[in-house]
């Protein structure tokens, strides 16, 4: 079980970052399980939650556990009004990547 106060450097994320974005980052699960579910939709300088985090690395299991935990999250839009998904579909057009991802959040009906 990771100590949430073993997470002493935000440094290497975005301004405003919380303890949450770099649970993702680090995909500390057990974390991510426990932390307060309003948490998850805590937003970075950038506007950016820990599902958009999940969702730009392309790991599908902490975009799961994030939606399932509190699914008012998919809708969460950043700065450039963009949600997890149209990230997601971003990379997917410019790099031919995350089509896993791609897959499960049409699975979603988003």
């Amino acid at each position: 079980m990771t100590n949430e106060f073993e997470y002493n450097d935000l440094s290497e994320l975005s301004k405003g970052a919380t303890l949450v974005h770099l649970a993702v980052e680090k995909r500390d699960i057990d974390y991510l399980n426990r932390v307060d579910i309003d948490k998850l939709l805590d937003k970075d300088v950038d506007g950016e939650t820990p599902l958009h985090y999940a969702a730009v690395n392309s790991d599908i299991e902490i975009c799961k556990l994030l939606i399932s935990r509190n699914p008012t999250i998919i809708w969460i839009k950043d700065i450039e009004n963009k949600t997890a998904y149209d990230w997601v579909r971003e990379y997917n057009e410019e790099y031919n990547s995350h089509i896993d991802l791609c897959d499960y959040f049409k699975n979603i009906n988003i």
